[in-house]
């Protein structure tokens, strides 16, 4: 059962089925157990976030009712 401050999701019960990973897939994005500032899927294949820093730059100015500054 879940336990949630938000209402909607407070109580809630179901089943969760969780299967082997096909041989084809790489499995999971982890920190690397080679180096603890780098990631890897849960094969061993290195992983690297291309544009990891697009998903924040729009909010970086959010409170900056004039918009972003060029200058």
């Amino acid at each position: 059962m879940t336990q949630s401050s938000i209402t909607e999701l407070d109580g809630l019960e179901g089943k969760l089925s969780v299967q082997s990973t096909a041989k084809e897939r790489r499995g999971g994005v982890m920190i690397s157990t080679e180096s603890n500032r780098r990631f890897s899927y849960e094969n061993g294949e290195s992983y690297y976030p291309i544009a990891f820093e697009a998903d924040w730059l729009f909010a970086l100015d959010a409170e900056n009712a004039n918009d972003i500054s060029i200058s």
